[in-house]
Protein backbone atom coordinates (compact mmCIF):
# COMPACT_ATOMS: atom_id res chain seq x y z
CA UNK A 1 0.00 0.00 0.00
CA UNK A 2 1.49 3.11 -0.75
CA UNK A 3 1.94 5.68 2.57
CA UNK A 4 -0.49 8.80 3.26
CA UNK A 5 3.13 10.98 2.91
CA UNK A 6 3.51 9.47 -0.78
CA UNK A 7 -0.30 10.26 -1.49
CA UNK A 8 0.40 13.74 -0.54
CA UNK A 9 3.36 13.99 -2.56
CA UNK A 10 1.28 12.93 -5.76
CA UNK A 11 -1.99 15.47 -4.97
CA UNK A 12 0.82 18.42 -4.76
CA UNK A 13 3.20 17.49 -7.27
CA UNK A 14 1.40 18.80 -10.28
CA UNK A 15 3.17 22.31 -10.22
CA UNK A 16 6.28 20.46 -10.52
CA UNK A 17 6.19 17.43 -13.43
CA UNK A 18 5.81 18.17 -16.70
CA UNK A 19 2.23 17.89 -18.46
CA UNK A 20 0.84 14.26 -19.51
CA UNK A 21 -1.76 15.82 -21.58
CA UNK A 22 -4.79 14.03 -19.96
CA UNK A 23 -8.15 15.56 -19.71
CA UNK A 24 -9.93 14.46 -16.58
CA UNK A 25 -13.83 15.30 -16.54
CA UNK A 26 -15.08 15.36 -12.95
CA UNK A 27 -18.91 15.06 -12.07
CA UNK A 28 -20.90 15.72 -8.51
CA UNK A 29 -23.96 13.53 -8.69
CA UNK A 30 -26.56 15.05 -6.12
CA UNK A 31 -29.14 12.48 -4.50
CA UNK A 32 -32.25 14.64 -2.92
CA UNK A 33 -33.59 13.33 0.03
CA UNK A 34 -37.00 14.61 -1.57
CA UNK A 35 -36.89 15.80 -4.92
CA UNK A 36 -39.61 18.15 -4.50
CA UNK A 37 -37.96 19.98 -1.63
CA UNK A 38 -34.65 20.35 -2.74
CA UNK A 39 -33.69 22.71 0.88
CA UNK A 40 -33.93 19.21 2.35
CA UNK A 41 -30.14 18.36 0.83
CA UNK A 42 -29.27 15.18 -0.25
CA UNK A 43 -26.08 12.96 -0.61
CA UNK A 44 -23.26 13.31 -3.28
CA UNK A 45 -21.07 11.15 -4.91
CA UNK A 46 -17.99 12.20 -6.83
CA UNK A 47 -17.20 10.48 -9.80
CA UNK A 48 -13.91 11.24 -12.55
CA UNK A 49 -12.81 9.99 -15.56
CA UNK A 50 -9.31 10.44 -18.01
CA UNK A 51 -9.09 10.58 -21.68
CA UNK A 52 -5.71 9.19 -21.39
CA UNK A 53 -4.53 7.78 -18.61
CA UNK A 54 -5.36 6.64 -14.88
CA UNK A 55 -5.98 8.97 -12.13
CA UNK A 56 -3.13 9.63 -9.61
CA UNK A 57 -4.42 12.37 -7.03
CA UNK A 58 -7.14 15.11 -7.19
CA UNK A 59 -7.73 18.05 -5.11
CA UNK A 60 -11.31 18.99 -5.52
CA UNK A 61 -12.96 22.07 -4.12
CA UNK A 62 -17.09 21.86 -3.39
CA UNK A 63 -19.01 24.89 -2.32
CA UNK A 64 -21.93 23.96 -0.23
CA UNK A 65 -20.92 20.46 0.80
CA UNK A 66 -20.48 18.78 4.14
CA UNK A 67 -17.65 18.21 5.59
CA UNK A 68 -17.98 14.73 5.59
CA UNK A 69 -16.26 13.55 2.78
CA UNK A 70 -15.09 9.55 3.01
CA UNK A 71 -14.11 7.06 0.14
CA UNK A 72 -16.03 4.78 -1.95
CA UNK A 73 -16.53 2.12 -4.40
CA UNK A 74 -13.88 0.15 -5.07
CA UNK A 75 -11.52 2.62 -7.12
CA UNK A 76 -8.79 2.18 -4.59
CA UNK A 77 -8.60 5.96 -3.95
CA UNK A 78 -8.23 7.11 -0.40
CA UNK A 79 -9.65 10.21 0.96
CA UNK A 80 -6.79 11.91 3.43
CA UNK A 81 -7.37 14.73 3.86
CA UNK A 82 -10.46 17.41 3.96
CA UNK A 83 -10.53 20.61 5.18
CA UNK A 84 -13.00 23.81 5.31
CA UNK A 85 -12.96 27.57 4.54
CA UNK A 86 -15.94 29.46 5.31
CA UNK A 87 -18.50 27.79 3.05
CA UNK A 88 -15.65 25.68 0.44
CA UNK A 89 -14.61 22.25 1.32
CA UNK A 90 -11.21 20.95 -0.38
CA UNK A 91 -10.90 16.87 -0.84
CA UNK A 92 -7.69 15.90 -1.31
CA UNK A 93 -7.76 12.18 -2.39
CA UNK A 94 -5.01 9.71 -4.11
CA UNK A 95 -4.58 6.67 -5.42
CA UNK A 96 -3.89 3.66 -2.85
CA UNK A 97 -2.92 0.75 -5.30
CA UNK A 98 0.02 -0.70 -6.11
CA UNK A 99 0.75 -0.16 -10.40
CA UNK A 100 -0.35 -1.42 -12.14
CA UNK A 101 -3.99 -1.94 -11.09
CA UNK A 102 -3.67 2.19 -10.45
CA UNK A 103 -2.88 3.48 -13.93
CA UNK A 104 -6.37 2.54 -14.98
CA UNK A 105 -8.03 4.29 -12.41
CA UNK A 106 -10.67 6.14 -14.32
CA UNK A 107 -10.56 4.87 -17.68
CA UNK A 108 -13.31 3.46 -18.68
CA UNK A 109 -15.43 0.14 -18.64
CA UNK A 110 -13.00 -2.95 -17.73
CA UNK A 111 -10.65 -1.00 -15.52
CA UNK A 112 -10.20 -0.23 -12.04
CA UNK A 113 -12.71 1.08 -9.80
CA UNK A 114 -15.06 1.99 -12.48
CA UNK A 115 -18.81 2.16 -11.89
CA UNK A 116 -22.02 2.87 -13.75
CA UNK A 117 -23.11 6.18 -13.76
CA UNK A 118 -26.73 5.67 -12.38
CA UNK A 119 -28.21 8.87 -12.78
CA UNK A 120 -30.94 9.04 -14.96
CA UNK A 121 -29.88 5.57 -16.51
CA UNK A 122 -29.97 5.49 -19.99
CA UNK A 123 -30.04 9.37 -20.16
CA UNK A 124 -27.13 9.63 -19.48
CA UNK A 125 -23.90 11.42 -21.76
CA UNK A 126 -21.03 9.47 -22.73
CA UNK A 127 -18.88 11.75 -21.18
CA UNK A 128 -19.97 10.47 -17.56
CA UNK A 129 -20.25 5.68 -18.39
CA UNK A 130 -18.26 3.84 -16.50
CA UNK A 131 -15.97 6.70 -14.17
CA UNK A 132 -14.62 5.76 -11.13
CA UNK A 133 -16.48 6.34 -7.89
CA UNK A 134 -13.52 8.21 -5.64
CA UNK A 135 -15.74 9.72 -2.55
CA UNK A 136 -19.13 10.20 -1.08
CA UNK A 137 -20.68 12.81 1.11
CA UNK A 138 -23.98 14.64 2.04
CA UNK A 139 -24.66 18.05 1.46
CA UNK A 140 -27.82 20.53 2.92
CA UNK A 141 -29.83 23.56 1.66
CA UNK A 142 -28.12 24.95 -0.76
CA UNK A 143 -26.66 23.42 -4.13
CA UNK A 144 -23.04 22.30 -4.35
CA UNK A 145 -21.16 23.88 -7.36
CA UNK A 146 -17.23 23.47 -8.03
CA UNK A 147 -14.83 26.24 -7.51
CA UNK A 148 -11.17 25.99 -9.35
CA UNK A 149 -9.99 28.16 -6.81
CA UNK A 150 -10.65 29.90 -3.45
CA UNK A 151 -8.66 32.06 -0.99
CA UNK A 152 -5.67 29.71 -0.46
CA UNK A 153 -7.15 26.84 -1.96
CA UNK A 154 -6.40 25.71 -5.92
CA UNK A 155 -8.39 22.36 -7.11
CA UNK A 156 -6.03 20.55 -9.52
CA UNK A 157 -5.43 16.79 -10.74
CA UNK A 158 -2.67 14.42 -11.64
CA UNK A 159 -2.61 10.99 -13.62
CA UNK A 160 -0.13 8.29 -14.61
CA UNK A 161 2.74 8.67 -17.08
CA UNK A 162 2.88 6.42 -19.74
CA UNK A 163 4.52 3.93 -17.46
CA UNK A 164 2.77 3.56 -14.90
CA UNK A 165 5.52 4.60 -12.50
CA UNK A 166 5.17 8.54 -11.73
CA UNK A 167 2.25 11.24 -11.57
CA UNK A 168 2.19 13.83 -13.87
CA UNK A 169 0.00 17.19 -14.24
CA UNK A 170 -3.66 16.49 -15.83
CA UNK A 171 -6.04 18.72 -16.97
CA UNK A 172 -9.17 19.10 -15.80
CA UNK A 173 -12.03 18.91 -19.01
CA UNK A 174 -15.91 19.65 -17.71
CA UNK A 175 -16.80 19.68 -14.35
CA UNK A 176 -20.43 19.01 -13.96
CA UNK A 177 -22.94 18.93 -11.08
CA UNK A 178 -25.57 16.84 -11.85
CA UNK A 179 -28.80 16.25 -9.81
CA UNK A 180 -32.43 14.82 -9.56
CA UNK A 181 -33.78 17.40 -8.30
CA UNK A 182 -37.53 18.58 -9.98
CA UNK A 183 -36.74 22.84 -9.88
CA UNK A 184 -33.23 22.24 -10.68
CA UNK A 185 -32.82 19.17 -12.84
CA UNK A 186 -36.36 18.67 -14.40
CA UNK A 187 -37.01 15.21 -12.54
CA UNK A 188 -40.73 14.99 -12.87
CA UNK A 189 -43.32 14.72 -10.52
CA UNK A 190 -44.43 10.57 -10.51
CA UNK A 191 -41.05 9.78 -11.41
CA UNK A 192 -40.76 7.45 -8.35
CA UNK A 193 -37.75 5.58 -9.38
CA UNK A 194 -35.79 8.70 -10.45
CA UNK A 195 -34.58 7.27 -13.85
CA UNK A 196 -35.52 9.94 -15.74
CA UNK A 197 -39.24 9.04 -17.57
CA UNK A 198 -42.66 8.24 -16.02
CA UNK A 199 -44.03 4.87 -16.38
CA UNK A 200 -45.56 1.97 -15.40
CA UNK A 201 -42.65 1.32 -13.39
CA UNK A 202 -43.26 4.31 -11.20
CA UNK A 203 -47.22 3.62 -11.23
CA UNK A 204 -46.55 -0.10 -9.52
CA UNK A 205 -44.36 1.99 -6.64
CA UNK A 206 -47.71 4.11 -5.95
CA UNK A 207 -50.04 1.73 -6.23
CA UNK A 208 -48.11 -0.32 -3.74
CA UNK A 209 -47.82 1.61 -1.05
CA UNK A 210 -51.76 4.03 -1.34
CA UNK A 211 -52.24 4.87 1.94
CA UNK A 212 -49.02 4.18 3.37
CA UNK A 213 -46.58 6.90 5.10
CA UNK A 214 -43.29 7.66 2.78
CA UNK A 215 -41.13 9.48 0.82
CA UNK A 216 -40.58 10.45 -2.71
CA UNK A 217 -39.18 6.70 -3.54
CA UNK A 218 -42.45 5.36 -2.07
CA UNK A 219 -44.52 7.85 -4.60
CA UNK A 220 -45.01 10.71 -1.89
CA UNK A 221 -44.60 13.19 -4.35
CA UNK A 222 -46.13 16.16 -2.56
CA UNK A 223 -44.23 15.93 0.11
CA UNK A 224 -47.20 16.06 2.65
CA UNK A 225 -45.83 12.37 4.63
CA UNK A 226 -48.56 10.19 2.74
CA UNK A 227 -49.03 8.55 -0.69
CA UNK A 228 -52.56 9.05 -1.66
CA UNK A 229 -54.70 10.07 -4.75
CA UNK A 230 -53.07 13.35 -4.77
CA UNK A 231 -50.08 11.82 -5.76
CA UNK A 232 -51.49 9.20 -8.01
CA UNK A 233 -53.23 12.80 -9.83
CA UNK A 234 -49.41 14.05 -9.94
CA UNK A 235 -48.72 10.98 -12.44
CA UNK A 236 -51.25 12.10 -14.39
CA UNK A 237 -49.07 14.90 -16.22
CA UNK A 238 -47.94 12.24 -18.42
CA UNK A 239 -48.87 12.83 -22.24
CA UNK A 240 -49.40 9.13 -23.22
CA UNK A 241 -53.36 8.59 -23.17
CA UNK A 242 -52.50 4.66 -22.64
CA UNK A 243 -50.48 5.38 -19.37
CA UNK A 244 -53.11 8.04 -18.01
CA UNK A 245 -55.67 5.59 -18.70
CA UNK A 246 -53.74 2.65 -16.96
CA UNK A 247 -53.30 5.52 -13.66
CA UNK A 248 -56.88 5.91 -13.23
CA UNK A 249 -57.91 2.02 -13.50
CA UNK A 250 -55.18 1.12 -10.87
CA UNK A 251 -56.30 3.91 -8.82
CA UNK A 252 -60.09 2.89 -8.90
CA UNK A 253 -58.90 -0.71 -8.68
CA UNK A 254 -57.14 -0.30 -5.30
CA UNK A 255 -59.82 2.21 -3.64
CA UNK A 256 -62.40 -0.83 -4.35
CA UNK A 257 -60.07 -3.41 -3.01
CA UNK A 258 -59.55 -1.14 0.41
CA UNK A 259 -63.32 -0.47 0.61
CA UNK A 260 -64.07 -4.05 0.45
CA UNK A 261 -61.75 -5.72 3.05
Amino acid sequence: MIGRTTLWAIALAMALAPSAGAVVNVQLNLRYFDPANEAAGGTWELLAGSTDTGIAGIVVLADNINNDATAAGSSGFEVFATQQVVTVIEIVAGSDLQPPLDTDIGLGPGTTGNVEDDLFPGNSPAIWANNALLSSGTFGASRPEFLLSFATLNAGVNVFDAGGTAAVSGTFGTLAVRGDGVESDGLQLGDANRDGVVDLADLFIVNANLGQSGGWDQGDFNSDGVVDRTDLALQGIIPEPTTLTLVSLVALSSLGTRRRS
